[in-house]
């Protein structure tokens, strides 16, 4: 009687747990990035583990987790050069596309030149990770910065959390209207018969104006006087004044001085031409291996909640997709839209890495 009792108490114990375990909630798809480690690096290994169309990056699913961004508090967007060069106009539309994705909540791009754009990555890097410090990281000049040691940088890829690639661009090579110059070989010629005195406007030392020249003078067997600047537009500037004979800028960065007719462009630095410069014709199609093509991506600091990061990342998306009045306003400035989610905008960012690598022991060379 004693033993059937027991065994009528082990069952009834039995199906009480097998209930309770039942009734507990699945665990939300948001929690495996959730526990991601707070370095990029980490968070690239949780968030391989599951496939992408996995539904833990939806928005609604991390909005019941993060109040964020919260109603009356800015979030910045950290540009490292000065304001009204291409990636800070570009990176302005970006910001305005995501507030009507989180209206009531205000996004601000706040320029940090200085320091050959270390001071405005190095800020970020080193932001409380919450959300309200974001910054474009635009390669390959981002990954020159930390890849070259000799630049002292005191953070790497694995300071920062990558969110989403938003656009791509390409550089050009500008001349005045009135210049000699209407071609790339008419360059070059010039080049090789005046070595080290043709002066080139670059940006900071190893950013994507300055290796344009790096790949032309190494394509055509060349070499340039270079004078660097904060940036492209300061080095457009510079040529309109007369202070240098060549200016490499972005399509998007250029293109208004082309219809002002101050600029004429010799070459596009990508594998197609493009709408903004009728009649430009590519490097390539001149004979030259020259291809500097330019990647935005919006990061956080690292260990940044994943669910915050794929809040934002969504709405990138969104934007980059589906918000027709930016996407017009991007296309004018002369970039391609390209969208990649936080795990594939860090494996770009690590493949520009490994590509990026040769370059800085040829700038070593100069």
């Amino acid at each position: 009687m004693r033993r059937t009792f027991l065994q009528l108490v082990a069952v009834i114990v039995g199906v009480s747990l097998l209930g309770a375990g039942c009734g507990q909630a699945t665990p939300s798809p948001t929690s495996t990035p959730a526990k991601a480690a707070p370095t990029a690096a980490p968070a690239q290994s949780a968030a391989t583990k599951a496939p992408a169309t996995q539904p833990a990056a939806t928005p609604a699913a991390a909005a019941k987790k993060v109040d964020w961004p919260e109603k009356g508090k800015a979030v910045q967007i950290i540009v490292s050069i000065t304001a009204g060069g291409s990636t800070d106009v570009q990176t302005r539309l970006l910001a305005a596309g995501l507030e009507k994705q989180f209206p009531g909540a205000s996004f601000q791009v706040v320029n940090k030149p200085g320091g050959g754009q270390l001071l405005g990555y190095t800020e970020a890097a080193k932001a409380k990770p919450d959300g309200y410090v974001l910054a474009c990281f635009s390669g390959p000049s981002a990954n020159l910065l930390y890849l070259d040691k000799e630049r002292g940088a005191t953070y790497d890829l694995k300071s920062f959390q990558p969110v989403a690639q938003y656009l791509t661009s390409a550089q050009t090579l500008g001349v005045r209207t009135d210049s000699p110059y209407k071609t790339v070989k008419d360059l070059v010629d010039a080049a090789k018969a005046n070595p080290g005195k043709i002066r080139v406007a670059a940006g900071d030392l190893l950013s994507s104006n300055h290796l344009i020249y790096m790949l032309l003078e190494r394509a055509a067997s060349i070499k340039f006087a270079t004078v660097h600047f904060d940036g492209g537009q300061p080095g457009i500037t510079a040529l309109l004044g007369g202070h240098v004979e060549v200016a490499s800028q972005q399509v998007g960065g250029i293109s208004s001085q082309v219809k002002a007719g101050t600029v004429r462009v010799l070459a596009v630095a990508d594998t197609k031409t493009y709408e903004q410069l009728p009649g430009v014709p590519t490097f390539e199609s001149q004979g030259y291996n020259v291809l500097t093509p330019t990647d935005n991506f919006l990061v956080a600091p690292a260990g940044t909640p994943m669910e915050i990061v794929n809040m934002l990342s969504a709405a990138v998306e969104r934007v980059v997709k589906t918000d027709e009045d930016i996407k017009k306003k991007l296309e004018a400035l002369g970039v391609n839209l390209r969208y990649r989610n936080p795990e594939e905008s860090l494996a770009e960012i690590q493949r520009l890495d490994k590509d990026l690598l040769p370059l800085i022991e040829l700038s070593r060379q100069k």
